[in-house]
């Protein structure tokens, strides 16, 4: 029982930073990219394990305007995921992301409970959309002759820092030309 209690302190840390950046005041821009912070439910069918939920938290870099968008049309980052099934099995993963436009991958380390026995993984996941994103995502348990499979979508907001959304009143949008 107190590895489970670590893993609920660990997850309640990482998302602390991740909400404390969040809400941030400031704005964060590398060479023409935007940072966008990207927190969202995940509703998934785990094949042979049933109905999954989760939570998944991406921060990433992003073209910041049409022109960028030309010239390198795809973005980067991090993501971390939790989710869990009614029968027991529950994944973490802090993966990396590539994403072109209205489709992307991402692959990381993946931490397995499964049924009581704890192990790790890797997971990879591949999806398409803006705020309704259909995933696929595979996830093979090392050492444990297991892997999973899952269909289902996220349902995500997609927050710039320091915008006009969130207050420095500077407005990007991506049919101005500047």
């Amino acid at each position: 029982m107190k590895s489970g209690k670590s893993i609920v302190r660990c997850v309640f840390f990482i998302l602390l930073l991740a909400f404390t950046g969040i809400l941030s005041p400031f704005r964060v821009q590398a060479a023409g990219r935007t940072v966008f912070i990207n927190p969202g439910v995940k509703l998934t069918y785990t094949f042979g394990e049933g109905f999954t939920y989760g939570f998944e938290l991406s921060i990433n870099l992003l073209p910041e305007g049409w022109d960028e968008m030309k010239e390198e049309p795809y973005g980067y980052g991090i993501a971390f995921n939790v989710d869990t099934t009614f029968k027991g099995l529950t994944k973490m993963r802090l993966g990396l992301q590539w994403i072109g436009p209205f489709i992307g991958v991402e692959a990381g380390p993946t931490f397995i409970r499964d049924h009581g026995r704890s192990y790790f993984g890797m997971g990879y996941s591949f999806w398409g959309g803006l705020w309704v994103i259909p995933t696929y995502t595979y996830t093979n348990g090392f050492g444990s002759g297991k892997s999973y499979h899952e269909i289902g979508s996220y349902f995500k907001l997609h927050l710039i820092p320091g915008s006009s959304y969130g207050g420095d009143g500077e407005h990007h949008d991506w049919f101005d030309d500047k």
